[in-house]
């Protein structure tokens, strides 16, 4: 399978060189592209520093730092229509800034088939609904349902919609040609929508394994998770050093000694 990465970064470029660093040091010859959502006024910036670096940055104008964060799935469209159609590629790996992957892509999602779609966190919606704010809460809520009554109008949709993270999903290239080709409302959130039409398009839903659960415990929140609460390093640590251990870590802001972490065991 020839994966390809679209890293996704807004700021902090130092940090996020020595993301790349580690990324190209455990996927040699992996294409890496990128996405820049930060400010307009920092895109060429952002596009001389890693000249030579990514294979291309990408910017979508017109839309605010917030619109991207809960559009990833229509940045993505964007980008595939712009960039990723004329590429040369099996699987798309989004990969934003603060996640860490210790080990290769092959090693981390080699249990994903080319025709599936394989997210982050994986849970169904009946098991949250009146919890998760996306579908709880308005004015989301009535988004939600107003998303499910298109796709049932317009689809014929009577699947168990799902819940996801919108970080470390994996993307056939099958995939975007169609979701790049679909019609699709903005309604509601990435995290709704992207599992949902990967159902409505008739691919293969598969959990991608970097996280338990869009509700989990404290133990598996200081693994991974998307409050923004930074993980240990020591907690990485751990981790790596023990063969069984998790190889994907979310979010982490800081720099990390790739030399070090190279050296380490990962299977």
């Amino acid at each position: 399978m020839k994966r390809i990465i679209l890293f996704a970064f807004h700021k902090n470029f130092e940090v996020c060189m020595n993301r790349i660093q580690l990324i190209r040091a455990l996927n040699p010859g992996v294409e890496i592209f990128g996405f820049f959502g930060g400010q307009e006024s920092e895109i060429k910036p952002a596009q001389d520093y890693f000249r030579g670096v990514l294979k291309d940055v990408f910017v979508m104008k017109g839309k605010p730092a917030l619109w991207k964060w809960g559009n990833q799935d229509l940045v993505i469209r964007a980008w595939h229509d712009e960039v990723g159609k004329s590429a040369d590629f099996d699987m798309l790996h989004f990969l934003e800034w603060d996640l860490v992957l210790f080990a290769s892509l092959d090693d981390i999602f080699g249990h994903l088939k080319p025709d599936s779609v394989g997210l982050t966190a994986l849970t169904p919606i009946a098991s949250i609904e009146q919890d998760w704010m996306w579908t709880g809460l308005e004015p989301y809520r009535t988004d939600y349902i107003d998303l499910m009554c298109y796709v049932k109008d317009q689809f014929g949709y009577s699947g168990d919609p799902q819940a996801c993270f919108g970080v470390g999903g994996c993307y056939p290239k099958s995939f975007l040609d169609k979701y790049a080709a679909a019609s699709l409302p903005e309604l509601t959130h990435n995290e709704i929508r992207l599992p949902l039409f990967a159902q409505v398009l008739g691919f293969d839903l598969v959990d991608n394994g970097l996280s338990k659960g869009v509700f989990c415990d404290e133990e598996e929140y200081a693994i991974f998770n998307v409050k923004r609460e930074e993980i240990c390093l020591d907690t990485m640590r751990s981790h790596l050093a023990d063969p069984k251990g998790r190889r994907g870590f979310h979010p982490y802001y800081s720099m990390l000694d790739v030399d070090m972490i190279i050296q380490r065991p990962t299977a």
